[in-house]
């Protein structure tokens, strides 16, 4: 999947990433875990607040597209402005409900599973690396609320733009004082977004199995330290190497 997107543009790379942003963050995440400590527990139970959270903006959302059919000039206004507002609708509630299924889910998994080595495995494939299936599963009510958002923005946009197509008045004077703000939020978010995802670029860690008779000590290789464990023959080892641009 990266070595496909790196033989894309820059600009159309940073294009697809933005449109898919919480899926690659997750997919970083998960890279940076391991079986032997609490961080994959705690990630899941993270994940458990961040949906609970996408139900709640979720569903101020779907009230804000209701209402918003409600308004007088939506009729006389371009077909799209309806459509947008209709598939952004059916996104938001169908990710609060995939929202609530994950929530319930992720609890009876964290109830009846404590070792971290058994919650780590079900995220990773036999190469150690994130499986894309559970990637995507996991981030599919966040990535639906974000695409939500953006109909619903879309819509906005062209139900107040649309007057500038009939004859100059006082809605033609409110399209372009809202094309600023519009151009400004939208430079803002491109901006932020862009940077956000430059922090996903995290030093690359490659892990080596080596086999290595226990012997209870602590063992020193360059400015990484290694505690053998008593109850395992092979040790893994971890070496980062960070690579700077």
């Amino acid at each position: 999947m990266e070595n496909a997107l790196q033989k894309l543009p820059r600009f159309l790379r940073t294009l697809l990433r933005i449109s898919g942003y919480t899926w690659f963050k997750t997919y970083r995440t998960i890279e940076m875990l391991d079986s032997t400590s609490d961080r994959t527990k705690k990630w899941l139970e993270h994940k458990q607040s961040e949906l609970n959270f996408g139900s709640l903006i979720g569903g101020l959302l779907a009230s804000a597209v209701t209402a918003s059919f409600s308004w007088p000039d939506v009729v006389g206004s371009h077909w799209l402005v309806r459509a947008c507002w209709y598939v952004s609708l059916s996104m938001v509630i169908t990710s609060v409900l995939v929202a609530f299924q994950q929530v319930a889910g992720l609890g009876g998994i964290l109830a009846t599973h404590h070792n971290h080595e058994q919650l780590f495995r079900a995220l990773v494939d036999s190469r150690g690396k994130p499986r894309w299936r559970t990637v995507f599963v996991l981030q599919v009510p966040v990535q639906l609320l974000s695409y939500s958002i953006f109909f619903y923005t879309l819509g906005l946009a062209v139900h107040v733009f649309w007057p500038l197509s009939q004859p100059w008045s006082d809605g033609s004077r409110v399209a372009v004082f809202y094309c600023v703000g519009f151009g400004l939020t939208v430079g803002l978010f491109m901006i932020g977004s862009h940077y956000s995802l430059q922090l996903l670029e995290t030093p690359d860690c490659v892990e080596e199995t080596a086999g290595m008779k226990r012997e209870g000590s602590i063992k020193t290789e360059g400015s990484i330290k290694i505690k053998d464990n008593p109850n395992a023959d092979v040790v893994a080892k971890k070496i980062c190497r960070c690579e700077t641009e």
